[in-house]
């Protein structure tokens, strides 16, 4: 007989999902292990701003919270945006407290965890930042989409006509919008084209406040 899964899903404040939890920052990440059981398989979607904030002790403790989730439980990190921080420029008790956080983050890196990307280019970026990570049975490279599942069923005709959308090729950005992710290249390329040829639509909200996005 066939057993159907049980989806949990757990969001930060203000978002659609079962349950909400803040997650970020010191011992926070281990309301997952409270959250599950062993037997469960957890798949992070990961931004390294959604777990990793606050001082220095703070980030430390939430990379070793990680690395025990990944310990402990059937983790999946899905990796949709990369954990590339580097201190190492800083002097004195703050370098050392860097060098420390490096530690915590490879720790948790090295969990027996499964690392999932969008693309390759994606996957040997991380690969720059964690050389030690170099197990290919824990690093894949799957479709954006594998992690998701579609609320609403329909045609392009009839997503078309509930959208309001006119006929004609039309391009997509969706998602955060940051500098990495080059829309300002998309939006030159389509201001080179003649009048009606396609429409582009960018629909997302800043990921970084800072001047380039703006």
């Amino acid at each position: 007989a066939m057993t159907q899964n049980e989806v949990l899903r757990i969001g930060h404040p203000g978002a659609a999902a079962e349950t909400t939890a803040r997650l970020d920052g010191g011992v926070r990440p281990l309301r997952i292990i409270r959250g599950t059981r062993k037997a469960d398989s957890v798949v992070l979607m990961w931004h390294p701003e959604f777990f990793i904030s606050g001082r220095v002790w703070s980030r430390v403790a939430a990379y070793l919270s990680l690395g025990l989730i990944g310990r402990m439980r059937r983790t999946t990190f899905v990796i949709h945006e990369p954990d590339n921080r580097d201190g190492s420029s800083r002097h004195g008790l703050k370098r050392l407290g860097d060098r420390i956080e490096s530690r915590a983050r490879r720790w948790c890196w090295d969990s027996p965890t499964s690392i999932v990307f969008h693309s390759c280019r994606e996957r040997d970026l991380f690969l720059n930042f964690h050389p030690g990570l170099r197990n290919a049975r824990r690093l894949t490279v799957t479709r954006h989409g594998a992690f998701y599942r579609p609320s609403i069923k329909a045609t392009r005709a009839e997503a078309r006509r509930s959208l309001a959308l006119e006929d004609g090729v039309l391009f997509l950005c969706i998602g955060f919008i940051g500098r990495h992710k080059s829309f300002d290249r998309a939006l030159r390329a389509f201001a080179e084209l003649p009048h009606g040829a396609a429409k582009l639509e960018i629909v997302g909200s800043l990921l970084y406040e800072t001047t380039d996005e703006h």
